[in-house]
């Protein structure tokens, strides 16, 4: 069952990862069950609008850019392939009005990368969702960007394209890492841009 899912993965993320300090919340809206790692939850709401995901690492930008948001549902993956997939085999993606997917890219310095798609296994999915503005919020921050059509063959692609298939209003968003970036900057402007959809 859903719920039996639920547990199984709830305890081998608490076994793989006894360091994230996350509360571990499981969600009901409109009788859906969803696992997320989050720290903010809108009560009585039947359709949640905005989701945006990181990666585990205490380093790594797009955990503790996650974890300052201010409104919207968060997910924390873990570092694996498998992990990945355990998640999404639960979470029900179709609720969302749009999806912000964070990782870090170690050979950036001064920009973040907009991905417009992900690659696997020789298919290749595009995102739905319109980032004119999202680019505009980023550099209202001081925050350059690039559009990049050109996916790798790492986790953060693997996620992207593993979200695209169940819904195609997401949008993957690179990020240098932290030593490069003034994390406040990147918080406001995300902050902005999920405030846009509520």
């Amino acid at each position: 069952t859903l719920v039996q899912k639920i547990g199984h993965l709830k305890k081998w993320w608490e076994i793989n990862y006894p360091s994230e300090k996350k509360k571990r919340v499981i969600l009901n809206h409109g009788g859906l069950q969803n696992l997320f790692c989050c720290d903010k939850m809108k009560n009585g709401e039947a359709k949640m609008k905005v989701l945006v995901t990181g990666f585990c690492g205490n380093d790594n930008p797009s955990n503790i850019l996650v974890s300052n948001i201010e409104k919207g549902e968060s997910l924390i993956f873990p570092n694996s392939f498998p992990a990945i997939d355990r998640f999404l085999s639960i979470v029900d993606l179709s609720q969302f009005q749009v999806i912000l997917m964070f990782g870090v890219r170690n050979n950036l310095k001064t920009k973040a990368h907009f991905e417009t798609c992900a690659a696997l296994n020789g298919e290749r999915l595009m995102t739905s969702v319109n980032f004119i503005k999202m680019r505009e919020d980023f550099l209202s921050e001081g925050i350059s960007t690039i559009v990049n059509e050109n996916p790798t063959n790492f986790l953060c692609n693997y996620a992207y394209f593993r979200v695209l298939q169940k819904n195609k209003n997401a949008i993957f968003i690179h990020l240098p890492p932290t030593k490069y970036i003034d994390l406040d900057k990147y918080k406001k402007a995300v902050n902005k841009i999920i405030q846009s959809y509520m």
